[in-house]
């Protein structure tokens, strides 16, 4: 089975697609989610020292930060960076529910994001764990609104118990008030309880 466009992709961090991409994308990753939720093969991470060590527990909360970057900087422009804390809870094994909080000032301007998402954690290892996760997002900046439909896949490394450090790739695109949509690299910083 192959799947084309009618746009190009270029690799310069944007991508031109269909409308239809991120229903696409969206329906693929559910299934994923559905697939591997469904399969008792996979244990909570259990890293030997201490006691509750298990990342993706039933009820453990899991608060991060994550710190985006671009591996490109606009012309005329600064590299930006923002803070973004978040906040998942596992309602069952490896099951996460949470969202996300962002403000962003400076340049003249202003704008801030919420955005619930849903994910599942994979481990990989004693102390590797894949954690992708859908989130729908809403960004307010000076008068102009947008939806966006974001897929994230970061890998967290358990360096200690209750402490991680990770990064994977995202992609994202606007489901209203535009037309864009961009791929890259995050890392991510948190700790569980």
């Amino acid at each position: 089975m192959s799947l084309s466009t009618s746009r190009p992709v270029r690799l310069t961090g944007k991508v031109s697609r269909p409308r239809h991409m991120a229903a696409l994308l969206l329906a693929a990753t559910s299934a994923l989610l559905a697939s591997l939720a469904g399969s008792p093969a996979h244990a909570a991470v259990t890293l030997p020292v201490g006691n509750n060590t298990a990342f993706a527990a039933d009820n453990q909360f899991v608060l991060s930060d994550e710190l985006q970057f671009q591996l490109k900087k606009p012309s005329g422009q600064d590299w930006q960076l923002h803070l973004q804390p978040s906040l998942d809870y596992f309602i069952a094994s490896h099951i996460s529910v949470g969202g996300m909080v962002s403000i962003n000032a400076g340049g003249g301007g202003g704008s801030w994001a919420v955005g619930p998402r849903a994910g599942y954690a994979l481990p990989l290892g004693e102390r590797v764990t894949f954690w992708p996760m859908v989130m729908i997002k809403a960004n307010r900046a000076n008068s102009h609104t947008s939806t966006e439909l974001w897929l994230k896949a970061p890998f967290l490394f358990h360096l200690v118990p209750h402490f991680f450090v990770g990064v994977g790739p995202y992609y994202f695109a606007q489901m209203s008030g535009g037309d864009y949509s961009e791929f890259g690299f995050q890392s991510i910083i948190g700790g569980y309880f």
